[in-house]
């Protein structure tokens, strides 16, 4: 069934409010009543109708179904500094949009310690965390940083972007904080998966789209959009969190977590797995670093 989603269209991020979608699938994860669709490349999918959400009080999906223990084995913040290290100012100030906890901030703070940091969050439930790191400002949203005069080298936001309902005026608020040749740092999950684009796993695919994601890019649309609404985009990154443990566990039960077994026999192979797939841009998720026009 191919939509035009005319009575969307003015929702949706430049340049994908002149593309013509199909239905990709009825229902999702945590709700039957929402669908997916994607535009003709399949590289960029949108909710309808979109759900709204309180992020007051946020509580992570994979927070939801006990997936706590299994992420922290992952050493998620390690990895991606590792990943990006490259890309921080050794002193200046940086500022991290959905910091939670600020894990990776307090990261920062032990490997960049000339750094100013501060952070942008609005869930309440994580504010005393993040005070604990002595920041040098906390702020519930864009608007708050922007009213306290907030003046930044780099913005950070991993896992971010896709939950944003409105780009445009969210980039654009970001712009307005940004010092002359000040950048901004994206990670978000990638359409170009190997679950989804290697293994077609329809299991994954089931699992895959939740509600808290109103968008969901590949390395091609994130690059789109931010071209399309005045960013510069300087690279793209490909980069795998998931090794291969996690890919056979879903290729046996078809689900969710980690198998203990297979991560001690497979922990050798798993930095080549990784490595493999990133070349070949087939990655879970993807950086993009960009800068304003």
């Amino acid at each position: 069934m191919t939509i035009l989603l005319d009575e969307f269209r003015a929702l949706l991020p430049a340049p994908y409010r002149d593309a013509v979608f199909t239905h990709r699938r009825r229902g999702l994860f945590d709700d039957p009543k929402v669908d997916v669709f994607t535009d003709a490349e399949g590289a960029f999918t949108v909710l309808h109708p979109r759900p709204v959400l309180d992020y007051t009080h946020y509580v992570p999906r994979q927070q939801k179904l006990g997936l706590g223990a299994y992420k922290k084995t992952l050493d998620v913040v390690a990895r991606r500094y590792a990943k990006v290290a490259d890309l921080f100012p050794q002193s200046g100030t940086v500022l991290e949009i959905g910091a939670a906890e600020g894990g990776f901030l307090a990261k920062l703070k032990a490997e960049r310690s000339a750094l100013r940091l501060v952070s942008i969050e609005p869930d309440l439930d994580t504010k005393s965390a993040r005070s604990a790191l002595g920041l040098a400002g906390d702020f519930a949203n864009l608007a708050a940083a922007e009213a306290a005069g907030a003046r930044v080298d780099l913005v950070c936001f991993f896992h971010v972007f896709e939950h944003i309902a409105d780009p445009r005026t969210f980039l654009d608020a970001i712009r307005r904080i940004l010092v002359p040749g000040g950048r901004i740092l994206i990670e978000v999950p990638s359409l170009d998966d190997p679950l989804l684009s290697l293994y077609a796993l329809p299991a994954y695919e089931d699992f895959y789209f939740q509600r808290q994601h109103p968008f969901v890019y590949s390395s091609r649309s994130l690059s789109r959009v931010l071209e399309a609404h005045g960013w510069t985009v300087c690279e793209i990154r490909p980069y795998q969190r998931y090794g291969m443990e996690n890919h056979l566990n879903w290729l046996r039960r078809g689900g969710p977590g980690g198998d203990v077994r297979l991560a001690e026999v497979l922990a050798p192979a798993e930095d080549s797995y990784r490595a493999a797939l990133e070349s070949k841009g087939m990655t879970d998720t993807v950086f993009a670093i960009a800068e304003p026009r």
